[in-house]
């Protein structure tokens, strides 16, 4: 009996041993550890006949390799609605996109698109909402998106900040009820001035002068972020022109390789300056990089590493470009940039035909619809995605380029049927300056801005009911 109550105590001693070992070597081992972000692409709604991206970002921040099952369902999770299904390894540190495509065909309705992470022991789930509708042309015939350049053409030297973020919160609502769901914040920096509280400082070559963090007076971008948060709406926020308004337009000057280095340097201090102030926003949608190009092949020197590098905080996050009115590319330049979404810039403004400024609307607005199909053509294929800056604003050239204002809505409706057929989403370049909202209040009122809003509202109001935003059904 006492040989084998010593047995048994051995074994408990043994036991015990083992535990604390384990549980020693349980505290010292690294713990996986990962960060998940999903983006749908365009963010909805859609028509019924689009194909939605689906963007799962996975960063490893431990300091083990992880290796991930992902997921992707239309509402529900059974094995007839799985979209893909892919399986990765990641490196301790390092991060990756895993991308699906869901067309939208047939299934008009509101959707929840759903991704399911297996890693590291534990399952994550993300569903992202989704509404299809019914329509006859590729995008819906209104501004899902809107541009906002700096602080929408306030002097906020004379309103002060307080004033500035208010009425820019004020538009960013007005905006919500049209039903913009992107709002595109163009130059968070530009000619010397910040628009956010930044510390940056360097040389802009345009001006010759120091652009400095301490020229902001109102921080518009986190106005915007913020507002467009309480609403649901989603921001992409530009990099600004980095000290260089003409980068990609000047590729034979000697110095050109010099300038590229210098406008990458300021982007990625830019980027991560932003990502590290806003970055934890849910509005936060994507990256504008400001610059705009001609020649795509040419560009991508600029656009890949500042696109690389934004993906690099974040790769869910779409890249967007606003190519001028005549891009020169191919569907192998589309797909081979870093870039995820274009939006040409249809250049009715200034009538615009090939390298000259007519200042006749009319006469780019009858080339319209062959000049979208042609890109639509380019774009097939690609994997990439084609939305449109529309130019809601023109001006004589009386002065040259410059005093521009707002059109009717009759040229708009033209631009808006010419443009729809042909790409996914119709944003609004741009809403301060060439509408008003009724209770705006800028420093001067604009009859034609006022009238170019009505107008619009009561054109929404003509759409089929199924067509309109929530606002107008």
């Amino acid at each position: 009996m006492n040989g084998l109550v010593a047995i048994l105590a051995f074994a408990g001693a043994v036991a015990a041993m083992a535990s604390l070992v384990g549980a020693v070597q349980s505290a010292s081992a690294p713990k996986p550890a990962y960060r998940v972000g999903f983006t749908a692409v365009p963010p909805g709604p859609v028509t019924d006949k689009v194909r939605v991206e689906l963007r799962l970002g996975l960063r490893n921040t431990g300091k083990t390799p992880v290796k991930a099952r992902i997921l992707f369902h239309a509402d529900r999770r059974i094995p007839s609605r799985l979209i893909a299904e892919q399986t990765i390894t990641l490196p301790a540190g390092s991060s990756s996109m895993v991308s699906a495509w869901w067309p939208t065909q047939g299934k008009v309705g509101s959707h929840r698109l759903l991704c399911r992470v297996e890693c590291a022991g534990s399952t994550r789930d993300i569903a992202w909402p989704i509404e299809v509708i019914a329509c006859p042309t590729r995008s819906l015939p209104y501004f899902q998106g809107a541009w906002i350049d700096g602080y929408g053409g306030m002097d906020a030297a004379t309103l002060g900040a307080e004033a500035v973020e208010k009425e820019l919160r004020r538009g960013v609502d007005a905006m919500h009820r049209l039903g913009v769901r992107v709002l595109i914040y163009t130059y968070p920096e530009w000619y010397g001035k910040f628009y956010y509280p930044s510390k940056l400082e360097f040389f802009d070559r345009d001006i010759q002068a120091t652009a400095r963090g301490s020229s902001c007076i109102a921080d518009a971008v986190g106005a915007v972020m913020d507002q467009a948060e309480k609403n649901g709406q989603h921001v992409i926020v530009g990099l600004g022109r980095n000290g260089d308004l003409h980068l990609l337009w000047e590729f034979d000057r000697p110095d050109w390789q010099e300038r590229n280095k210098h406008a990458i340097e300021v982007a990625q201090k830019v980027a991560a300056e932003l990502w590290g102030r806003y970055g934890r926003r849910k509005s936060f949608y994507g990256w504008y990089l400001t610059h705009e190009m001609n020649d795509l092949a040419r560009s991508a020197a600029y656009y890949d590493p500042v696109a690389r590098f934004c993906k690099g905080l974040a790769r869910e996050k779409p890249v967007l470009i606003a190519p001028a009115g005549t891009p020169i590319w191919t569907t192998e330049a589309i797909r081979g940039t870093s870039v995820d979404i274009f939006a040409p810039q249809d250049a009715v403004g200034a009538g615009y035909m090939p390298y000259v400024y007519t200042y006749d609307p009319a006469k780019r607005i009858a080339e319209l619809d062959r000049i979208y199909a042609g890109y639509s053509r380019v774009f097939a294929g690609s994997d990439k995605h084609l939305w449109t800056d529309l130019e809601i604003w023109e001006m004589d050239g009386k002065s040259g380029y410059s005093n521009s204002y707002p059109p009717t809505m009759d040229r708009v409706r033209q631009q808006i049927a010419a443009q729809a057929p042909h790409v996914d989403v119709l944003t609004a370049y741009t809403y301060f300056g060439f509408m008003q909202h009724p209770g705006a209040a800028p420093i001067e009122r604009d009859a034609r801005a006022i009238k170019l809003y009505g107008d619009y509202v009561a054109y929404l109001k003509e759409l089929p009911p199924r067509m309109r935003p929530p606002a107008f059904r």
